[in-house]
């Protein structure tokens, strides 16, 4: 599906070619310069998203996802794991995991990729309404919600976010600890620079 979007004013096509991301712009290949990405194979969602709850989140938020992110979602989205497989994972002898690599409080920070996190799920207001307890010690009316949304969390405390506070449309990429005193750290101004950290277990 392709998506025009403010993401460099790109025309995308966002596909999952036999488990391999693809993001195209009239042609050229916009994932030629990180390397890591063509060694992670991904599962396409599931089900198709719900765009009726899809759009419910956006009202309650005020917010609009980008076309390009719901894109991925469908390519991307799906979970699957064995015993001897994961997905979304890196390939070689054996599975390896998918790590978003950057830097927070002045030293590199690994967090894992198990799995995507669709916005259309059952209770995803409830569940941003409980990150942000945990971050401001009280639960907000749905009127007064963050606008960060989780793509992804680890280790259950430990969130990647679009972050829709400077911009409705177009949105920025925080970490959010909820067990840290200064909780929410920007990481990247982009979703596609937020692609850039991806990377896997290498040892």
């Amino acid at each position: 599906m392709a998506s025009t979007s403010l993401l460099g004013l790109y025309s995308l096509l966002i596909t999952n070619q036999n488990g391999l991301l693809c993001i195209t712009s009239n042609g050229c290949d916009l994932l030629k310069d990180m390397p890591d990405i063509a060694h992670i194979h991904w599962r396409p969602l599931d089900h198709e998203l719900n765009m009726d709850a899809i759009h419910s989140v956006e009202q309650t938020l005020g917010i609009v996802f980008p076309t390009y992110y719901l894109d991925f979602i469908r390519a991307c989205g799906g979970f699957d794991a064995g015993r001897d497989f994961i997905y979304p994972s890196a390939m070689g002898n054996e599975f390896r995991r998918v790590l978003i690599e950057f830097n927070h409080q002045g030293r590199l920070w690994q967090q894992h990729l198990e799995t995507l996190l669709s916005p259309d799920e059952p209770g995803f207001i409830s569940d941003i309404s409980e990150m942000q307890y945990f971050l401001e010690g009280e639960m907000p009316s749905d009127d007064k919600l963050i606008k960060l949304v989780p793509i992804t969390v680890d280790n259950g405390n430990m969130f990647i976010c679009l972050d829709f506070r400077e911009s409705a449309t177009e949105p920025s990429i925080a970490f959010v600890n909820v067990a840290d005193e200064l909780a929410v750290h920007p990481i990247a101004t982009s979703f596609m620079a937020l692609l850039k950290m991806l990377t896997f277990d290498k040892n």
